[in-house]
């Protein structure tokens, strides 16, 4: 995750507390030290750490908390020392000491929202020569974005860089945020899924996403933070909850929440990953509310092979059957426990796989993602439709979209709108779609299976020059066939 946080542009995470004589139950990022960030890659993120003005009680004098707090800390940058106004003097003299170490020191004054602009004036006179700068704290999480903007303004007035930290209890910790930047504070605090004491704090990648300098860096790692937010930070249910990050992500980019909701609903086999990805993809330019089919069907996006490890590693290596509904199907589909011992081959089906057969992957005009290119060196070199390879879900329930894919599909097929009428989509742009997957992900083998289907000449045809077209571009890879087959390829057949 520190990865992804680099790459959107986060300058610094605050790792863990430095706290004299903690207890256990505080869990170990109450006392940090350098052992425990050894080996990680921070990349340009620097680390740092919170102490407690009030710790020095613990101590014989601020000199000795100070130097105890610096001890094995090599691997941190900077500290933020929580104090209230009246301990500021103690916080001096301890961030004095600490800069005088090499940190870099913030002064976080606790309980901001009890501050006034006369209270902070002549605030300059006090600080130690080597402080970084001051942190306003909303404690209480009862400022509003007027009060905020009061109280950061004079004291950037006075020439001290400002960060802000602000608590969501009163649902302002977002406003409260944007306000202080444009107040003029340099440095704003969020944690992911704006987790924190009371109701939280303002979400990282919310507010990431809505700042100029950060926002295409957000929007260029949404798979990863995706799938972090998922697995670490959201509840179970929450990714597609009310407080998913995908409905800021939505509206941001004009869609309506209808849209974002439908997306979940119609797709139980999408991570937040993936559904970011989609929502991030193309900037709406419909009407205020768009229906799912009308979303989908919006110009072509980048493939979705790379971002899915599930596939690629399922894939990789593989021998792959490839099943079309041939008049031959169930003979060849029961051909396959000869042929599909020791774990190393894969079952697929273009179209959809029919009631009571079972499979691992389909390759299918999809109910929501919009068109995809084609992969590299695929014989189909690009693609508006909505053709897309997606793993069988973990777990016994399958969507009904399973089972649900004819060559031609109307949109409320799907449970989706009909006004658009019928989506045709042709036999051979979803077989050279497949094609392109397996030679991307490197099957080692391809074996056809139903592929007995009397077609007209134009359509045997286009096959033929699709999968001629594949045999140039991945002469390695060996083509056979379950059984007969209608294209004339010499194909050795295997039952």
């Amino acid at each position: 995750m520190l990865a992804t946080l680099d790459d959107m542009g986060v300058e610094r995470v605050e790792f863990g507390f430095k706290f004299p004589y903690r207890s256990p139950e505080m869990g170990p990022f109450s006392n940090v030290t350098d052992s425990m960030v050894e080996g990680l890659g921070v990349g340009n993120i620097k680390l740092g750490f919170m102490l407690e003005s009030k710790s020095v009680s613990h101590f014989p004098s601020e000199q000795s908390f100070a130097e105890w707090a610096m001890s094995e800390t090599n691997h941190f940058w900077f500290a933020r020392i929580a104090t209230t106004f009246e301990n500021l003097d103690i916080a001096h003299r301890i961030a004095d000491v600490l800069a005088k170490g090499g940190k870099e020191v913030f002064v976080n004054i606790m309980r901001a929202s009890e501050l006034t602009t006369e209270t902070l004036r002549g605030l300059s006179e006090s600080a130690p020569d080597g402080l970084a700068g001051y942190y306003l704290a909303d404690s209480f999480g009862s400022m509003d974005p007027k009060k905020t903007t009061e109280v950061v303004a004079s004291l950037a007035s006075q020439g001290h860089r400002v960060g802000f930290h602000a608590h969501n209890n009163r649902g302002m910790a977002f406003a409260n945020s944007l306000a202080a930047i444009s107040a003029g504070a340099t440095i704003v605090d969020g944690t992911l899924a704006g987790h924190g004491r009371g109701s939280g704090n303002t979400k990282t990648e919310e507010l990431a996403l809505e700042l100029p300098d950060y926002s295409d860096a957000v929007t260029s790692r949404l798979f990863e933070l995706g799938e972090h937010l998922e697995r670490f930070e959201y509840r179970p249910g929450e990714a597609s909850g009310e407080s998913s990050f995908a409905f800021h992500l939505g509206a941001k980019f004009g869609y309506h929440p209808n849209t974002v909701m439908d997306l979940f609903e119609t797709n139980p086999t999408l991570g937040l990953g993936e559904v970011l990805t989609i929502l991030g993809e193309a900037e709406s330019d419909g009407p205020e509310e768009e229906s799912s089919a009308e979303l989908v069907r919006r110009t072509t996006s980048t493939s979705r092979i790379e971002l899915n490890p599930r596939l690629r590693s399922s894939l990789q290596g593989k021998k792959f059957f490839l099943f079309a509904r041939g008049q031959a199907l169930e003979s060849d589909y029961s051909a396959l426990e000869y042929f599909t011992s020791g774990g190393d081959t894969c079952v697929g089906f273009l179209n959809g796989v029919p009631q009571g057969l079972e499979a691992d992957f389909v390759f299918a005009i999809h109910p929501f993602r919009r068109g995809v290119e084609a992969p590299p060196n695929s014989p189909l070199e690009s693609s508006t439709q909505r053709i897309c390879a997606f793993p069988r879900p973990e777990g016994d329930a399958l969507p009904a979209t399973w089972n649900l894919f004819p060559a031609e599909v109307t949109p409320n097929g799907f449970g989706q709108v009909g006004k658009e009428g019928r989506l045709k989509i042709p036999f051979n742009t979803v077989l050279a779609y497949a094609l392109g997957v397996l030679g991307h992900l490197g099957a080692s083998e391809i074996c056809f299976g139903g592929f007995d289907t009397s077609i007209d000449e134009a359509q045997l045809r286009e096959n033929l020059e699709t999968i001629n077209a594949f045999r140039e571009r991945y002469s390695t890879i060996p083509l056979s066939s379950v059984g007969v087959n209608s294209y004339e390829l010499g194909l050795t057949k295997l039952w």
